[in-house]
């Protein structure tokens, strides 16, 4: 009797930890193409002489709970006094999102990274004046299994002369025109058009006219109560759920304007990008970090 019992308890303790073993989920290795040549502007334009920020193909390796993450990059990437840098991650594993900033300038520099639930985690960031950016943390579980992945780079300068952005995936995008910045007067009548040179049509269209007022026809009219100055967005959707954006400003005067509404400012941009929101909060970080910096300088 006591043989048999030691028998069961043998096997029910190999069944548990099978069991238990089998929630930890394996190691991974994963590379991720970005390809090089796609670093752009605040304005959507490409800039393939831009390396340092270039991102070329991304290691992802899991092992147990530790994570380690190469950005590889077309050229080194360094640390100057003229240069603000900002690399951002989006992860989202089968358990977790997790987020992770970093942030260097002359006057300072620093990494914050904290899951959904605001759970922060200590991440290691190594590789600077090499081709090569390495995080290094420990996910929450070691059972997590890799999802998603976003990555982006950016750089500015203080003088406020440019900002660059490159982002991983390479998203899709639709050529969207809006035309050329326009001026006119309050109640005038101001007409828009929208110019698709890609992707599959029917299209959608939404312009969105600053004052909170909207459109989805392709080529509206509008007039303002107010006079001021409007940024106007157009948002595209091609059949195949492919997106574009542009924009431009439109300029509003009481009643003593000479614009006649069909465009006689500046080109308005002309770029696009398939993840829009990503690209927005890359390009207002850089932009915040800048007029930081311009401030205390200033001071």
């Amino acid at each position: 009797m006591k043989r048999k019992m030691i028998f069961l308890g043998l096997v029910l303790v190999f069944f548990i930890s099978t069991l238990n073993g089998s929630v930890v989920a394996e190691d991974e290795e994963l590379t991720f193409n970005d390809g090089a040549g796609d670093v752009f502007d605040e304005e959507f334009d490409k800039h393939p002489e831009v390396k340092d920020i270039d991102i070329t193909t991304i290691d992802y390796t899991k092992t147990g709970k530790t994570l380690t993450l190469d950005i590889n990059l077309a050229d080194d990437i360094k640390k100057l006094s003229s240069i603000e840098l900002v690399l951002i991650v989006y992860l989202y594993t089968s358990e977790q999102e997790y987020q992770i900033l970093y942030l260097y300038s002359q006057l300072f520099e620093n990494i914050s990274a904290s899951t959904l639930e605001e759970e922060f985690i200590d991440v290691d960031i190594s590789g600077f004046n090499t081709n090569k950016l390495t995080l290094t943390f420990d996910l929450i579980n070691e059972s997590e299994l890799y999802e998603d992945i976003i990555v982006s780079t950016a750089k500015a300068d203080i003088a406020q002369t440019f900002a660059y952005t490159d982002i991983y995936p390479n998203e899709e995008f639709l050529d969207v025109d809006a035309g050329d910045d326009k001026e006119g007067d309050v109640g005038e009548s101001i007409s828009f058009s929208a110019a698709v040179t890609s992707g599959v049509p029917p299209y959608t269209y939404e312009w969105d006219f600053g004052d909170g007022e909207i459109s989805e026809e392709q080529n509206p009219t509008h007039s303002y109560s107010e006079e001021g100055t409007y940024d106007v967005t157009l948002y595209v959707m091609d059949d195949d759920g492919i997106e574009g954006i542009d924009f431009l400003t439109v300029t509003i005067g009481e009643g003593n304007g000479n614009g006649n509404g069909n465009g006689n400012g500046d080109d308005g941009d002309n770029g696009s990008s398939g993840i829009l929101v990503f690209v927005g909060l890359i390009v207002l970080i850089v932009i915040v970090v800048i007029a930081v910096l311009f401030f205390v300088f200033k001071k």
